[in-house]
Parts: structure tokens; C-alpha cells; sequence
């Protein structure tokens, strides 16, 4: 009924700006209708259910000592009802589902609930994606100095932040208010032990390394950089000797800008000592225009080297990873599908291993098996997994390759 009103009033009003148009001169009440019929329009455009969810939200948030917040916006493709529906549908019984608009929020209460969204997070980053793109989501810490608004603001705002690409479509905003005090202040880590994405052979879809999920905090300098990169490798030695498999090594991609860090084989090597991980089980993923004297430094720790090729004039004596952004629609890119062939046929030929990164397609995994590929990673062959998940892959009866 309000609804009806209200656009009565605004369709009034477009009559009286049309009119005022071609020259006549409204009344002065009629005048002041206009505007005020506009401003009911629009308002009864809002959704009150929206404004009562975001509320309900407020209410919950007060008080809370114990919680963590997280905003999600799905892919365009997927409406938010069906996000909400499956958010709803897995939720943990310590977790409050909301819809808000077009945005779904999560509040967990529990003892390290900051920590534990966040892992949670980073499934449902793996599982929320259509063709697309993937949900963006922001994850904040609730403290009970702060007004519940605050939250929800932080929690937007880390929203924004996150990217379109799956790398970048989660931020964790984790760091706790603290007050003034003298001396240096540390920010917390951010590790999440417990989850890895999997790298599998091409041969027989068998678990060939996994690769750490760690938080990296907003505006993150060059060493908060260096510490994420730390945080992995023990992360990384934590699954693999979970695993008990010693052929099984743990893979980590480096910040172009770090690669370059006189400082960083230094640091590697006495976060390999520290985390009892054999240097030759660590791969390190560089970027194409990383510096060859860079390369060599990092490659005196012990660790393998594997370099990013997007064309074949990057093919040089170290082993290879294609970006998902190169790969991506290969089977029906018959152009991109050339050009890929091209540079996995020469590194078989030189025997250098061959990785492709971030499949989203499983064509395009069954076409790079096909090609000679080596190894594989991303949606396609295998979401990001909990250790247990990763011990059943590790564990599983091996099968033929697509290639035959």
C-alpha cells in the first residue's frame, strides 16, 4: 500500500517537471509536492527488510567479546537468495546467517572465532564462484571497544578491498584494536595451519605438494610480506608431516617485489631450520621478470625454483608455471591452446617440469594433461582442503590419467 503511494506521488511528479518544461508555472504547493513526492518514492524504494536484517545485525553484535564478522558478495551470476540459501544450509551451529541486500553476513561466537572464520572463509571462497568471477569477502574481528557499527564498516571495507581473481577476493582485516602503550606494538598472525591447496600430478591425480592458505593484513609492508612467507613454510611443515609422506612437498608463491629482497634467503633458510623442512621439499613460484641474480640467490638455499611462463622466450633451466590467466579457455581458444602447446612441448623436450595454476575448468585440466603438463592446481583437480581432506587425497586409490 505504501509502496503504491509513494509511487503515485512520484508519477504526479514527473508530470509536473514535463509540464514545467514547455513553460507552465506550477503552484507554489504543487512545487513543494514534487521534490517531497520524489523523496517518498525513492524511499519506499529502499528495502525495509534490508534495514531490519542490518538491525538484527547491530543487536547481535553488541557485546560481543568472543566473534568475528564476515561480509560476502557473491559472483553477479549467482543471486544472493541462493547464496544465503547454501550459506544458510552449511552453516556451523555457532554461526548467524543474514541476509543484508545483495550481501550475506556471518557472525561466529566462539573462543578463537577470528581464526576459525577465517578458515572457514577460505572455503567458502573456493566454493562460491560461477563463470563470473568468485565472492569477495571481508572477515573482521569483533572487539567490545568498539560500536557494533564500527564492525560492520570494517568489515565493508574489507570488502572493498578484495579483488575479482579467486587470489584476491578474500581480505582478512584480523588485527585487534589495542590501546596506547609504550613500545613497539606486533601485529598478530594471521596462519591458518589446517589448510592447503593441493597441487596434483597429472599422471595419476595423486597429491604432489600443497600449498599454504595464510592471511596476508590490509596495507601489508614489504616485511609483513616476508612474514606471510615465513608463516607458509611453517604452515606447509605442519601438513606434510601430518601426512607422514615424504615425497609430498609444499609449494608457496613469492611477491614479485620479495623475490628481489637481498634479505629474504637469508630469512628462508632459517624459517626451513626453525620448521624442520627439508630446503629440497620447498618450491618457490617466481614471477617471469624476477632477476636471474635474484633467482640464483634463492636457489643457493636449497630450494627448487619454478618460474612463470607466459610465452616460450621464458623458458630458460628451471622448471615452469603457467598462470591460470594464460590457460584459462584453452579448449575453446584455439589460438591460447597453440600457444600453450608450444611451450609445454619445449620444456618436455629441455625435461622441465610443468605446472598450471588456478584451473577452473576441468576441459581445460583434461587438455594440459593431455598436452604433457605435469602437475596441476585450482578448482578443477581439487579445492582448497582441510589437512584431513588432504591426508584422504594423499590416500586415495590412483587412477589413469585423461592423457591414457
Amino acid at each position: 500500500m505504501h509502496g503504491l503511494w509513494g509511487a503515485q506521488f512520484a508519477g504526479r511528479a514527473g508530470i509536473v517537471a514535463a509540464l514545467a518544461l514547455v513553460g507552465w508555472s506550477a503552484p507554489a504547493f504543487m512545487t513543494l509536492a514534487a521534490p517531497l513526492a520524489v523523496l517518498l518514492a525513492l524511499r519506499w524504494r529502499r528495502t525495509p527488510d534490508r534495514d531490519a536484517a542490518r538491525a538484527h545485525l547491530v543487536d547481535l553484535l553488541s557485546n560481543r567479546t568472543e566473534a568475528a564478522l564476515a561480509l560476502i558478495e557473491g559472483p553477479k551470476a549467482v543471486p544472493p537468495a541462493r547464496i544465503h540459501h547454501q550459506l544458510d544450509q552449511t552453516r556451523e551451529p555457532d554461526e548467524t546467517v543474514i541476509r543484508i541486500g545483495a550481501r550475506v553476513a556471518i557472525l561466529k561466537e566462539q573462543p578463537g572465532a577470528d581464526a576459525a572464520l577465517a578458515r572457514r572463509a577460505c572455503v567458502w571462497q573456493a566454493s562460491l564462484t560461477a563463470p563470473g568471477g568468485c565472492a569477495r569477502i571481508g572477515v573482521v574481528r569483533v572487539h567490545p571497544q568498539l560500536w557494533p557499527e564500527d564492525h560492520i564498516t570494517r568489515a565493508e571495507a574489507a570488502l572493498l578491498r578484495a579483488g575479482g581473481s579467486q587470489d584476491e577476493s578474500l581480505v582478512l582485516d584480523l588485527d585487534r584494536p589495542m590501546p596506547t602503550v609504550a613500545g613497539p606494538k606486533r601485529k598478530p598472525k594471521a596462519t591458518f595451519h589446517r589448510f592447503a591447496r593441493p597441487i596434483i600430478r597429472a599422471s595419476d591425480r595423486g597429491l604432489h605438494m600443497v600449498e599454504p592458505i595464510c592471511g596476508l593484513p590490509p596495507n601489508a609492508t614489504a616485511k609483513d610480506r616476508q612474514r606471510l612467507v615465513l608463516d607458509q613454510i611453517d604452515a606447509g611443515a605442519a601438513i606434510v608431516a601430518g601426512l607422514g609422506q615424504p615425497e609430498v612437498g609444499v609449494a608457496i608463491r613469492l611477491d614479485p617485489d620479495l623475490s628481489r629482497d637481498p634479505d629474504l634467503p637469508r630469512a628462508l633458510s632459517f624459517a626451513l631450520d626453525t620448521a624442520e623442512l627439508p630446503a629440497s621439499r620447498l618450491t618457490l613460484h617466481v614471477s617471469g621478470d624476477t632477476p636471474m641474480h635474484a633467482i640464483e640467490a634463492l636457489e643457493r638455499t636449497g630450494c627448487r625454483i619454478c618460474v612463470a611462463a607466459i610465452d616460450t622466450k621464458l623458458i630458460g633451466p628451471h622448471d615452469i608455471w603457467l598462470p591460470g590467466e594464460l590457460t584459462l579457455g584453452i579448449a575453446r581458444d584455439a589460438g591460447r591452446h597453440d600457444l600453450v602447446s608450444d611451450i609445454v612441448a619445449r620444456a618436455n623436450i629441455r625435461g622441465i617440469e610443468v605446472l598450471a595454476v588456478d584451473l577452473s575448468d576441468a576441459a581445460d585440466a583434461d587438455i594440459l594433461s593431455g598436452m604433457g603438463c605435469d602437475t596441476l592446481s585450482g578448482g578443477a583437480v581439487a579445492s582448497i582442503m582441510e589437512e584431513r581432506a588432504l591426508v584422504n587425497l594423499s590416500t586415495a586409490p590412483r587412477r589413469a590419467s585423461h592423457a591414457g
